[in-house]
């Protein structure tokens, strides 16, 4: 490239970069700010001797670099960051990248704020020397909002818990079948009695109390499902079926003490739990748990069967 040219290059990135509604910066190949636009600068509430000249991580305020109180490079997180990733790669080998989604936790103003962000990343010559220069779009609104749309169709309204469609995804994904797991299969004894008695407003409280309390019990150890009406159903990856059992048993004494206001006759509820072997059919896992489930119902209620 010419003098000239390089000097109408440089003229068009500061144009660029002075006009344009979006976060910009330029980065070198020490991952250091060389400069930044005014959309950006404002948009992180700093002057520009925060921004320029320090590491990116650090400028922009990522919460890594600051809950950490490190540098941006020697942060635990770093060496997973997709950003840092692909401004190397930029530089080192001069490829550009967009379409890709920034979603991190910055510290602006002294405030953590989630933001995400789409952002391209493309290999440019800034005072005689190879820099990235990166376009970030703030798209936070439409990102969250995709989240919670996506969110409302894997949960169920009621009782907040996942539903069908979110468990069959969670059965088939590679690394629960890789696992292994175990399945406890509930339903609420007599629930059609507690209907008719109490009316469907109270069925329903009754519903999420259980659902609180399954919640509460089985925590991050597995995943609880809403499986249809009064049915739940519970994935414990990684486990055996006598680990499991321990975990249903715990449920069904801790619901069959729960206190529900205004319902005198208290509640329980009944449990199959089944192990998965390899390679077993999901269907074929939860059938083997329906049954197991309809044989404690049969064997009198408020049972665990295995």
């Amino acid at each position: 490239m010419n003098i000239e040219k390089l000097k109408e290059s440089e003229n068009f990135i500061e144009v660029l970069m002075n006009n344009l509604q979006s976060s910009i910066m330029i980065v070198n190949k020490d991952i250091n700010i060389e400069s930044v636009n005014p959309f950006l600068k404002n948009m992180l509430c700093k002057n520009l001797d925060q921004i320029e000249g320090k590491k990116c991580g650090n400028a922009l305020g990522c919460y890594h670099a600051v809950e950490e109180g490190k540098i941006c490079g020697e942060t635990s997180f770093c060496n997973s960051c997709n950003l840092r990733k692909n401004i190397a790669s930029t530089l080192n080998h001069r490829s550009n990248h967009s379409g890709n989604i920034l979603s991190r936790e910055f510290y602006i103003n002294n405030e953590k704020i989630k933001k995400h962000f789409l952002y391209s990343c493309k290999h440019i010559k800034f005072n005689s020397a190879d820099m990235a220069l990166l376009i970030m779009n703030d798209i936070t609104e439409l990102e969250e909002n995709r989240r919670n749309m996506e969110k409302m169709s894997l949960t169920d309204d009621l009782t907040g818990l996942f539903n069908r469609r979110y468990l069959f995804n969670f059965l088939a994904d590679k690394d629960t079948q890789e696992k292994g797991f175990s399945i406890i299969m509930g339903d609420i004894d007599h629930f059609k009695k507690i209907n008719d008695t109490y009316g469907h407003p109270f069925g329903d409280i009754v519903l999420k109390k259980i659902a609180d309390t399954m919640i509460s019990i089985i925590g991050e150890v597995g995943v609880v499902t809403r499986f249809g009406g009064e049915e739940f159903l519970i994935v414990l990856p990684n486990m055996i079926s006598k680990d499991a059992y321990f975990y249903a048993e715990q449920l069904r004494t801790k619901i069959e003490n729960l206190q529900i206001e205004n319902c005198p006759s208290g509640t329980t509820v009944s449990l199959g739990v089944v192990e998965s072997s390899q390679g077993q059919d999901i269907n074929e896992v939860i059938k083997i748990a329906d049954e197991l489930l309809y044989l404690a119902k049969k064997s009198g209620r408020n049972i665990t069967k295995v």
